[in-house]
């Protein structure tokens, strides 16, 4: 949904598409809330997370598929591997706006690391570690130099052989004005689909205001 997301957020949590529990009534919208998975919370696997804006309740996400809540010690998937999927070549981005890298995490891990190359090279780090969740919104700098070349490289922080680059180059060119709040969204980062979050950890929701030109 567009709108103006405004400053604060609401998050739920909800099981089978219906609400099960606040996570939060009231959080600044500025892209992360930490939440300690309560030992109440039923184990299952139906669970997605809601985000709605506080000052316009038209402005909401939700995961795209359900992830797993499991009792503490649930088993861990062994096999490694990343796919950048978003950017993978031909797109074309612009300074000073948001957009979202997208990866198919596979199991390489909990966290990531994420760079931009530029003709192959090293160029700038996007970020030295963010979580594992195949998303990571990401706003260009306007200290970007602008032209084609660029892609995106992403590293297991804990398995430095399992990486990935994206398949071709795409382009970052100038921005051609300032954020319009009409073309704002909100769009959930994690948990997406696919997780498995045990009780009693403490784990990131993620989110982005997402500029949509």
């Amino acid at each position: 949904m567009k709108g103006n997301g405004g400053a604060f957020v609401k998050i739920q949590l909800l099981k089978s598409n219906k609400h099960y529990k606040w996570v939060s009534k009231k959080t600044k919208n500025d892209g992360k809330h930490p939440w300690k998975v309560l030992a109440s919370v039923a184990t299952g696997s139906a669970y997605k997370i809601k985000i709605v804006s506080i000052k316009n309740k038209k402005v909401f996400d939700k995961s795209d598929k359900n992830f797993t809540i499991t009792k503490v010690g649930g088993d861990d998937d062994d096999t490694g591997s990343i796919e950048v999927s978003t950017p993978d070549g031909g797109e074309s981005w612009s300074t000073s706006k948001k957009y979202v890298i997208k990866w198919d995490k596979g199991n390489a891990g909990n966290f990531v690391k994420i760079q931009l190359l530029k003709s192959g090279k090293h160029y700038k780090w996007i970020t030295k570690k963010t979580r594992n969740d195949g998303k990571h919104p990401w706003k260009i700098p306007a200290s970007v130099t602008t032209g084609s070349g660029y892609a995106i490289k992403i590293t297991s922080r804990t398995k430095k052989t399992v990486t990935d680059t994206s398949n071709s180059t795409f382009t970052i060119t100038n921005s051609s004005g300032g954020d319009d709040d009409d073309d704002d969204s909100l769009e959930v980062i994690s948990p997406n689909g696919g997780e498995s979050w045990k009780k009693g950890d403490v784990v990131s929701i993620e989110w982005a205001h997402i500029n949509r030109d």
